[in-house]
């Protein structure tokens, strides 16, 4: 977390989910899930 700057989980979470989204869309795949896509910063609209 340090290496990254991250303060606490939050935003470990979001720094998560946005590089396995950056991943995902590289391979022309779409990120989905449901509260914690947007509680983590995805761009993507949650499932519910």
């Amino acid at each position: 977390m340090k290496k990254n700057n991250l303060k606490d989980e939050h935003e470990l979470q979001s720094y998560f989910i946005r590089r396995i989204e950056k991943f995902l869309n590289s391979k022309g795949r779409s990120i989905i899930g449901w509260d914690e896509i947007l509680e983590g910063g995805s761009r993507q609209t949650p499932l519910s």
